[in-house]
């Protein structure tokens, strides 16, 4: 087994064994000499008979057999060292300057609309939004803001829960027509005696709305269900990649984000369009208020409910759970010729001419004077940058003439969603409608 590793590692490197680089071809005939010795080893073993001999080839196996699967991890133990062994191409030196990396172009092209100049009198700063939203909608790649008649509605599933609660496994029509499963849960009959504030309730990364709908433990606990026994009238639709659009047929949201961006598009512009259409959805059905929609996720469900609540106004209020607020991170684009500083970011987070992601602090701005509140875990230690956030933002939403500032709540706790703040926060911005 071992020298079949090694083997495998010398295959890399035929190409350079074929160029004529001396000291690889070394290099790989030491690794032939060694799968040699082993099967003398073999033949040694099946001529003595010896229990020593068998355990000790025994033992052999199994180190061999542990250092290829680290091999195929890819933990880089094996192959570094043959790659501190290989040629270095002779380099003459050169000054390199400039952007060869292209990181200075794409920090450049993501910095501008961060954020309103602080202290801008009222039209000025409603400009700054309309301009901001126009960009952003437009490096979406459609128009969110834009009132979308709901397609036709079909109920799958149908269940009233002990409690008198009423779940619906519904599906509703993607901005491409594609069928878009949610879970829609009712408050008990007796509770619909008025029109109720509705709530999009938007998954993160994970099994998608199973989670959100509390049909399986996770960190959402029974967010949808918990939030609809408050009182409201709760939406959570399936993100394409994700639970029924996901694992359930075999593919990866990474598949999807890839696809996005193959077709012109990218990731957050498809999530955002049906999104939309959920909104119209939720807002449409009977004995709900369409003026008191509120939107609310965790982790990149809260990420998205911030862009989506940024660019379609008709969100009344917003919760979001330990998202991604932060200015644009500048690791691995500063250090952009360290081969170790590669950004790693998943296609997910691509928008092709805004960077990696949407600054989080500038959607901020474009909420106000709407009331917000971001949520986070002890355990998490976010608590100061949201802190930090809602501060800077204070000042748009005094300005703009919000009753209540953005608010940051930290509880004890981890990367989960948090009720108790919640409904609170909810139930004082649809100040009726919720118990």
């Amino acid at each position: 087994m071992p020298g079949l590793l090694l083997l495998r590692l010398g295959e890399r490197y035929e190409a350079h064994v074929v160029a004529g680089t001396a000291r690889t071809k070394v290099i790989v005939g030491v690794l032939v000499l060694i799968a040699l010795c082993e099967c003398l080893l073999l033949v040694w073993v099946l001529w003595a008979e010896r229990r020593r001999r068998l355990g000790v080839f025994a033992v052999a196996q199994v180190l061999g057999l542990g250092l290829w699967f680290a091999g195929e991890l890819k933990l880089n133990y094996p192959t570094s060292l043959v790659r501190r062994l290989d040629d270095v191409p002779p380099f003459e030196p050169v000054p390199i300057a400039g952007d060869p990396t292209l990181a200075r172009l794409v920090e450049w092209r993501r910095r501008p609309a961060d954020a309103p100049p602080p202290g801008i009198g009222v039209d000025s700063l409603i400009r700054w939004q309309v301009a901001a939203r126009q960009a952003l909608t437009s490096a979406l790649g459609h128009d969110a803001d834009a009132s979308r008649a709901p397609g036709p509605v079909r109920v799958v599933a149908d269940k009233v829960l002990p409690d008198g609660l009423r779940r619906q496994l519904i599906t509703f029509q993607g901005f491409d027509g594609t069928p878009i499963p949610a879970y829609l849960f009712l408050p008990p009959v007796q509770d619909r005696v008025q029109p109720r504030p509705g709530l999009l309730v938007i998954a993160g990364h994970g099994e998608g709305i199973v989670q959100t709908a509390g049909l399986v433990r996770s960190l959402y606990h029974d967010m949808a269900p918990e939030l609809a026994r408050a009182g409201y009238v709760v939406l959570a639709p399936e993100l394409r990649g994700f639970g029924y659009l996901g694992r359930y047929i075999g593919v990866d949201h990474c598949i999807v984000a890839h696809n996005a961006l193959a077709s012109g598009s990218h990731y957050a512009a498809m999530l955002t369009r049906d999104l939309a259409h959920a909104t119209s959805v939720l807002a449409s059905l009977p004995g709900v208020d369409p003026t008191r929609i509120g939107a609310a996720g965790v982790s990149f469900g809260g990420t998205l409910a911030l862009l989506h609540t940024a660019v379609d106004r008709r969100i009344a209020a917003v919760m979001a759970g330990s998202p991604a607020i932060e200015p644009f991170r500048r690791e691995g684009l500063t250090k952009s010729w360290d081969r170790r500083a590669i950004p790693e970011t998943p296609f997910c987070h691509l928008i092709p001419g805004g960077g990696h992601e949407p600054n989080r602090l500038g959607l901020l701005y474009l909420i106000a004077p709407r009331p917000l509140l971001l949520t986070s875990g002890v355990r998490e230690d976010l608590g100061m940058l949201y802190r930090a956030a809602v501060d800077s933002v204070a000042w748009a939403y005094s300005r703009l003439g919000a009753v209540r500032p953005p608010q940051a709540v930290e509880v004890e706790g981890a990367h989960e969603f948090f009720l108790r703040p919640t409904r609170e926060f909810f139930a004082t911005a649809f100040a009726s409608g919720a118990r």
